[in-house]
């Protein structure tokens, strides 16, 4: 059966609009929900996510992937040219988008009969992860999580970093797939001094009473492995599984556009839905 995928856009309680699809295979059976929670500087169009998107469907779950309302996508899908949105952004407002992103799931516009509002879970990857495991721990609507490459804290900037950011009231924030330059605000800043424990990431580690998978390459250089390792020692290990992946980065292989070489994330893909359907 042909994959069933629905645009949807919604208001966050952040103030700014949410847009995502959900794809599914209208077969009549209830399935779980798999929320994808996109990282830093990413969105649901680029790299790996339209095709995580379709997987999820294909391995029998409601599969929605959104955009996080302040990462900057408006009028063109395909890059970021909201910097003002973009530079706005905060994790306080990351977090209200997957709480109104679950609310119209499981009780308001977004929901259907297709879906099962009692499994609702949580994917994520690198910065996605940090938002995830903090909502996760505090909202029991949310019964798995599965991390890939994740943060073990917001606070990533050293102190010079942070003087400057001060001074300036911005931060400059660039890399190799964004042409354009980008800032992030001062805000961003303020958020995570002034919520310190309420976005303790490896404290909502210890919380979690949930089924949790954590992925993690060897290769990886934006998020190393030793952060997977913390949240991994802090958590419930009758509910958690580590699995540590050779000669795998950051992105999984996702953005060879020569190649179009899918084999890593079909593995993770894999790996997660054998996880989620076994503990869900």
């Amino acid at each position: 059966m042909s994959i069933i995928k629905v645009p949807f856009s919604l208001r966050s309680l952040s103030g700014k609009n949410i847009n995502g699809d959900i794809s599914y295979i209208d077969d009549g059976i209830v399935k779980p929900i798999v929320i994808v929670c996109h990282g830093f500087m990413a969105f649901k169009d680029w790299g790996m996510y339209p095709f995580v998107g379709e997987e999820f469907a294909k391995q029998g779950f409601i599969s929605v992937v959104f955009n996080f309302s302040h990462n900057g996508i408006n009028e063109r899908l395909d890059r970021i040219t909201d910097f003002e949105a973009f530079e706005n952004n905060t994790i306080s407002k990351e977090l209200l988008d997957i709480r109104s992103v679950i609310d119209q799931i499981s009780i308001g516009s977004l929901y259907n009969e297709n879906f099962d509002k009692e499994k609702i879970i949580l994917v994520s990857h690198s910065r996605g992860c940090g938002v995830a495991i903090v909502h996760a721990s505090k909202d029991h609507r949310v019964k798995g999580l599965a991390t890939w490459s994740p943060i073990s804290t917001f606070d990533r900037w050293n102190e010079k970093q942070k003087k400057r950011w001060r001074e300036n009231g911005f931060l400059p924030a660039s890399n190799q797939f964004i042409t354009h330059p980008l800032k992030l605000g001062i805000g961003l800043l303020n958020d995570i001094e002034n919520n310190f424990e309420q976005f303790n990431i490896q404290k909502a580690a210890e919380q979690l009473e949930i089924p949790w998978l954590i992925l993690q390459g060897t290769e990886d250089l934006i998020t190393p492995k030793e952060e997977a390792e913390i949240l991994f020692s802090l958590a419930d290990k009758t509910r958690t599984q580590y699995i540590l992946l050779e000669q795998t980065g950051h992105l999984y292989n996702a953005l060879n556009e020569k190649t179009n070489d899918t084999t890593t994330v079909q593995y993770i893909l894999d790996l997660t839905t054998t996880f989620l359907h076994t503990h869900l």
